[in-house]
């Protein structure tokens, strides 16, 4: 398969990266000590730790695949190496971070980008080119792994340096809830978990703990199950899969963080109404004085003990507390996305007026700001009352279709006022509102009005001729 074809199945193909992470929560619910009761816990532990290795390592390769390349087979060797050398390394300056080598499989991934083809060229390159792509393959995931390890530790230094008792006894800390779900993303947020189980005061306890495993279990299938009806066609299965995936597996901590980097990579904004939700959630576990419903040496140290969760409480405050874990982002997620689509009409609206070849807004000449206001309303024709007073125009309109609101608001200095019910839009002029109306009133009053119909009028003028 040459590498047309390979972007051409690109959205068929990331549904299948998801299947050594599947593989990998099947694993570890078949090693959990309620299923595989004869293991040893050393053995237990020894095994689920190659099992986790193993499998990001195989999704690593996976989403290198997803990746175009001249030398395929280069490519996935170097992947696999890089991975094997990271995780030995990781080892070393961090091996707490062991069970869930999240930044090795970000490393490894990097290198495929050393290999990308020439498009603009042929495929076939000379020896010294090879060699040159080699030696970036190489050197990129060593300089992303070190990268994130200097800035993981940075982020624990400003933790340890800031997290102190006053501020774990002030809603200031609802800082650390955002930014202990980022460190879930790397699997470094134990030092974070030490901290605030000393820091915190028992409330406010309550309330971080809640607000990081709501918003894990919930808040987090919801934004993604959301996202299923606003993309598109080629993306949809894959979105249904990542959904399907975080249901299942987002109480074993290697698949959360892998959930959160994809969400992070794939769609920021919604990664961002996640980490809103969990800061709203602190708040409201805080002053509905809901009780913990997880101890914080369970939470995803690395995986979450289901069945030490108190969601079957029935208290009415924890029962309003999970329903707002799974509403609100949905919530926000539409208002964010009508928003931007809002903006992105009015940027439409803007371009279509500067392509005339000037730009009109409310610094203008007098009649230019005529004509761009006419024809923001629809035109003459759209015209049913024309009204003035102090200082505003008060305009009728047939068809609030026709109108151009983002144009309206170049033309006024103020926030532009309409009613839809009654068809009305306020346009305060000030002081050249009645200069703006009087031009109105006698353009439609004029013979050369292509409307016999006319338009209802107040203060009409009184014209004579010389």
């Amino acid at each position: 398969m040459n590498n047309f074809e390979y972007k051409k199945d690109y959205q068929k193909s990331s549904s299948l990266t998801l299947i050594p992470l599947l593989i990998l929560a099947l694993l570890s619910w078949t090693l959990n000590e309620r299923v595989t009761f004869s293991l040893t816990e050393d053995v237990r532990v020894y095994i689920t730790l190659i099992v986790r290795v193993f499998c990001l390592g195989l999704f690593s390769v996976s989403v290198s695949l997803l990746i175009p390349s001249t030398y395929r087979i280069l490519q996935l060797t170097i992947t696999s190496l890089s991975y094997v050398v990271l995780v030995f390394l990781l080892t070393k300056f961090s091996p707490q971070s062991t069970s869930a080598p999240i930044v090795c499989v970000l490393a490894a991934i990097s290198s495929s980008f050393g290999l990308l083809p020439n498009f603009n060229s042929s495929f076939s390159k000379d020896k010294s080119s090879l060699i040159e792509s080699i030696v970036i393959a190489c050197i990129l995931p060593i300089l992303i792994f070190s990268t994130l390890l200097i800035s993981i530790n940075i982020i624990n230094n400003f933790i340890e340096l800031y997290f102190t008792k006053e501020l774990g006894n002030s809603p200031t800390s609802f800082v650390f809830v955002p930014l202990y779900i980022c460190l879930q993303i790397f699997g470094h947020h134990y030092e974070l978990n030490e901290i605030a189980s000393i820091m915190y005061s028992k409330h406010y306890l309550s309330a971080f703990t809640n607000a990081v495993v709501l918003t894990a279990l919930f808040s987090l299938p919801a934004i993604v199950f959301t996202r299923i009806f606003f993309s598109y066609k080629k993306t949809r299965l894959f979105v249904i899969t990542l959904t399907c995936f975080c249901i299942l597996c987002n109480s074993i901590g290697a698949c959360l963080s892998i959930s959160l980097l994809i969400l992070l990579i794939i769609f920021p904004s919604s990664f961002f109404i996640l980490l809103c939700t969990s800061s709203i959630l602190f708040f409201i576990s805080y002053n509905l004085n809901v009780a913990e419903i997880v101890s914080i040496s369970n939470l995803y140290n690395f995986d979450t003990n289901l069945s030490l969760l108190n969601l079957d409480n029935e208290i009415f405050e924890s029962r309003l507390l999970q329903s707002l874990a799974l509403i609100l982002p949905p919530f926000l997620f539409c208002i964010l996305n009508f928003w931007k689509k809002d903006k992105e009409m009015q940027k439409k609206e803007r371009e279509g007026i500067n392509n005339i070849g000037y730009k009109v807004n409310n610094k203008s000449i007098d009649e230019l700001q005529l004509l761009a206001l006419i024809r923001s309303l629809g035109g003459l024709s759209n015209f049913e009352i024309i009204r003035v007073f102090d200082g505003k125009i008060f305009i009728k309109i047939v068809d609030l279709n026709a109108v151009s609101n983002s144009t309206l608001n170049l033309l006024i200095k103020r926030r532009l006022q309409f009613d839809r019910v009654k068809k009305i839009y306020v346009l305060d002029f000030a002081t050249r509102a009645n200069f703006f109306a009087n031009r109105l009133k006698l353009l439609t009053t004029s013979e050369f009005n292509i409307h016999n119909n006319g338009v209802n009028l107040e203060d009409s003028l009184n014209l004579r001729s010389k």
